[in-house]
């Protein structure tokens, strides 16, 4: 992803991805559809469709626990297309019936640890220095 600076990948991977390439890319975008949801922010009328954003929603086989991811491109940061993303992957979580959901990130990512505590999630730090938000019974998320 051109459209990524190094600081955005490594807010959305952390340390385990330094660069992301088109193999990577084609895995991002294959789900398994029982179980996994990704929202894909494009900017409209434009024919080459470059991917602004992409929230996604990866459930257990039950649908209760399920684990949110964000990514938007460098200069779509900031404009609220974040908050967009998450807020549609908490109301698909909602309508599955996931009670449990966890968004990991890394303690510089300002920005999604804001959305995620702007909407009921709490943090934990890990060992690693990692944070994990978590949020419990997801029923009225957007209330």
């Amino acid at each position: 992803m051109e459209s990524c600076s190094p600081q955005t990948i490594h807010d959305r991977f952390g340390g385990l991805v330094h660069a992301f390439d088109h193999r990577m890319a084609a895995r991002y975008c294959f789900l398994d559809y029982d179980r996994e949801i990704a929202l894909v922010a494009e900017l409209a009328g434009d024919l080459a469709k470059p991917l602004l954003g992409v929230g996604r929603i990866i459930a257990n086989p039950d649908r209760d626990r399920a684990s949110l991811t964000l990514l938007v491109t460098d200069a779509w940061q900031h404009q609220g297309l974040g908050s967009i993303l998450t807020d549609g992957c908490l109301e698909i979580a909602e309508v599955w019936g996931v009670s449990h959901l966890v968004a990991e990130t890394t303690a510089d990512n300002y920005r999604m640890r804001q959305i995620l505590r702007e909407r009921g999630f709490s943090e934990t730090v890990e060992a690693d220095g990692s944070i994990i938000a978590r949020r419990e019974q997801l029923t009225g998320a957007l209330s």
